[in-house]
């Protein structure tokens, strides 16, 4: 998660860059025995951009999951599965293959490790969809079973780039008597192994 920029130019290059430190992060997180990894990649929000930026994130979407499939020795290796979460029929026809195509292909019977991709997401699109698949018997139980992460809460949400707020990311999970929020200053391309390892010991502290 990242603050405004101003041009399509600016945006595009710290999508970039954020694609090649999550990577990073991803391999980082596992090693140090972390299971699920969560990342808010694309808002809902981002469908009200201009068609230009809109086309040139899609395109840079599609490429960066294309070169995910191209790793798959390390998703296969570590039996990591990869989830998509969100409204993927809002995402052109292409990219909802590829989308199928790493989802199948990271399908292991038992896997304990996840790495979620947050694209075509709005939380409170998440919480209406899962209202709308219990209408019948509403409780928090079932709401929380019908979220996109179902009953998965996350131990910690990390928000980058000094702001205070979720952005519309998780917001029913965050409420969890369990989940914890840390807020940090750096942009998210600039976090190192060092900013985990430091996030990791002031939430185990």
């Amino acid at each position: 998660m990242v603050a405004v920029l101003h041009t399509l130019q600016h945006c595009c290059i710290n999508y970039l860059r954020r694609y090649t430190t999550l990577l990073h992060i991803l391999e980082i997180c596992l090693q140090l025995g972390v299971r699920t990894v969560t990342v808010f990649a694309f808002s809902l929000d981002n469908f009200k951009r201009s068609k230009n930026e809109i086309d040139s994130l899609i395109d840079l979407a599609e490429t960066k999951l294309s070169e995910l499939a191209h790793r798959r020795h390390f998703l296969v290796e570590t039996q990591t599965q990869v989830r998509f979460l969100g409204d993927i029929s809002r995402l052109p026809t292409e990219l909802q293959n590829r989308i199928e195509y790493l989802q199948n292909l990271t399908t292991f019977h038992n896997s304990e490790r996840q790495f979620n991709i947050c694209i075509a997401y709005s939380s409170v699109a998440e919480m209406y969809h899962a209202f709308q698949c219990c209408c019948a018997t509403p409780n928090a139980t079932s709401v929380t079973q019908h979220l996109f992460t179902s009953s998965n809460y996350p131990q910690l949400i990390v928000r980058t780039s000094g702001e205070r707020r979720l952005s519309d990311f998780l917001l029913m999970q965050a409420a969890h008597a369990n989940s914890s929020i840390l807020f940090i200053d750096k942009l998210w391309p600039a976090i190192t192994i060092w900013d985990i390892i430091s996030i990791l010991f002031q939430y185990q502290g």
